[in-house]
């Protein structure tokens, strides 16, 4: 059998995964081929597999056992039959005994899109990848390795949801001493890695050097020393460990899990409305979230009162947002489970858009190209633009960067090291100079796919704001000022690209279109469409981007 597959399917390289309750989404004969695979290994579906990997032409099938397939967040593997189609025969593998077996992810890609957890499975799927757990798949597909990163990010999995690690919840449960005093201080933790608020601020690019950062309520200090021994400017304050310590005003202040261990509502909102007088950008607020394995404890107030006499105010993801919003109120950014971000201004507020709309470009697109060295020393006809490249690598890679970053070339006004330049260089623009020449035929294309990326984050940008009836900054901060102008002449012209990029979701055509690429790109699927968009199609779409560019990430079924 040599049928091509176009069907559901979680896609990865030439193969394709669906859970056996999707194979009712598949072509005859490869229901038959999977039937016949089951048939030579005497299994029966459900029972002795539940996943099935098929390869791109059906030469052979993969029958898979994934026991805890809807139990469990990010299942085992356990055992697998390899059969081969043309001649029954079979190869089987163990892997209950491994200690570092494979692990499956994105479930939902495995089921039908009107499965009763499709949805469950999907919000799961966001989730990891607004924490960054997805950022390097070399790391995810097996245990041990999934299992590190967990604690590196500082997370932990309960049932279908992630919470972050926190605060000492040891001894939760038990004899509650007779005094009435709640110890805040035995919460605090000692790290060894960055905790989740300020993993998710270098996620974003905010632990550059550029800012400065406070912890208020720092505990024993281990997220402060960690900044400081990477060049950050950090400090921090807790009342018990620092209490004499100042309270700086600083760019970015963190009140990592605080507000879940103060058992007295109004100082609860007085801790809040604190920090985020000392912001002068962004406050980052994190709490513990609920979760049924940490309902022990004696209930105290609106949370739970340990054996050691800590508190602990469990919230959801959307009670921490409201309240955070009643007591600043500005509309917290959610980026991560139990972290929301609270910017100052709307200035600050759309930096933070711009940064976040960057991390769909892949940073491999624009690496920068480093010219090999000279083994030996330059002959005279080496161009001048190559010898002070290669006399200022290192300021002219730098400049390359931000361009590439930008999507256009920087004004003056915008490079920190612009009297170095101009010193090692004679000026600005002969920098510029320099770097289209070294950077030739593929710095000319690297730049125009930058500039591209570029205005359709910013149009995704003004979509935004149009969806969400939220009007663009006043004042505009410099440099989003300069990208309007720049890449749409003026606001207005940036305001209609955005409405018109919105209302592309209305033309039938144009979906479709965006279905089949979707598909063929392994993002989603689009099953048994004619090519055509007809009256009583069922598409079902989110706006979504990969890769800098926007498109529509669609789960689609046609009816023919």
């Amino acid at each position: 059998m040599a049928k091509s597959i176009q069907v559901a399917g979680k896609r990865i390289g030439e193969y394709r995964y669906l859970h056996t309750s999707a194979l009712h989404e598949l072509g005859g004969e490869i229901v038959e081929a999977v039937y016949n695979a089951a048939k030579a290994t005497g299994l029966q579906s459900e029972t002795d597999f539940n996943v099935v990997k098929l390869r791109k032409s059906v030469s052979e099938i993969t029958l898979l056992n994934y026991p805890t397939f809807f139990d469990e967040a990010f299942p085992v593997l356990e055992q697998s039959w390899k059969v081969d189609i043309s001649t029954s025969l079979y190869r089987y593998r163990a892997y209950s005994e491994s200690s570092n077996p494979p692990i499956l992810h994105r479930k939902e890609l495995l089921l039908a899109p009107d499965h009763p957890d499709f949805q469950r499975f999907s919000d799961l799927t966001k989730e990891a990848e607004h924490i960054g757990l997805f950022d390097d798949t070399s790391r995810i597909g097996f245990l041990r390795e999934w299992e590190r990163l967990l604690q590196l990010k500082g997370y932990e999995v309960n049932d279908h949801s992630f919470l972050p690690i926190a605060n000492d919840m040891s001894e939760l449960s038990g004899n509650i001493e007779e005094s009435q005093e709640i110890h805040r201080h035995l919460t605090a933790l000692t790290r060894t890695q960055l905790s989740a608020p300020m993993q998710s601020l270098a996620r974003y690019g905010y632990l550059d050097q550029s800012k400065s950062v406070f912890d208020y309520g720092c505990g024993k200090g281990s997220d402060v020393e960690l900044l400081r021994d990477s060049g950050l400017d950090a400090s921090g304050w807790d009342p018990y460990y620092s209490p004499d310590a100042i309270k700086k005003y600083s760019d970015i202040v963190n009140l990592g899990f605080v507000i879940n261990v103060i058992e007295d509502l109004a100082e609860r909102k007085l801790a809040l409305a604190s920090a985020y007088k000392l912001a002068g950008d962004c406050l980052v607020v994190s709490a513990m979230l609920e979760n049924a394995n940490a309902r022990g404890g004696t209930p105290f107030k609106d949370g739970v009162r340990t054996s050691r006499n800590t508190f602990q105010k469990y919230f959801s993801q959307a009670e921490l947002g409201a309240f955070i919003e009643s007591v600043l109120g500005v509309e917290p950014v959610p980026v991560a489970p139990g972290i929301f971000y609270a910017f100052k201004t709307d200035g600050a507020k759309a930096a933070f858009l711009t940064r976040k709309g960057s991390q769909r470009r892949r940073p491999s697109d624009f690496t920068s190209r480093r010219l090999p060295a000279f083994r030996t020393k330059p002959k005279s006809h080496v161009s001048p633009s190559f010898r002070k490249y290669q006399n200022n690598t290192a300021i002219l890679e730098e400049l390359w960067t931000t361009w590439v970053n930008l999507g256009r070339a920087p004004k003056s006004n915008e490079i920190e090291k612009l009297e170095d330049i101009r010193r090692l260089l004679g000026s600005y623009p002969n920098a510029l100079k320099v770097l289209r020449t070294v950077k030739g035929d593929e710095g000319v294309a690297i730049l125009e796919k930058a500039h591209f990326t570029r205005y359709d984050d910013l149009t995704v940008q003004f979509a935004e704001y149009k969806f969400y009836r939220t009007p663009p900054p006043r004042p505009m901060p410099e440099q989003f000022k300069e990208d309007v102008r720049h890449f749409f002449g003026n606001l207005a012209n940036a305001q209609s690209a955005g409405e018109n990029s919105l209302l592309q979701v209305l033309d039938k055509q144009k979906v479709l279109s965006a279905c089949a690429e979707a598909a063929e790109k392994g993002l989603g699927w689009l099953d048994g469409c004619s090519g055509q968009l007809i009256p009583d199609s069922i598409l079902s779409f989110s706006a979504a981007t990969t890769g800098g560019m926007p498109s529509l990430n669609v789960w689609g079924r046609c009816r023919l």
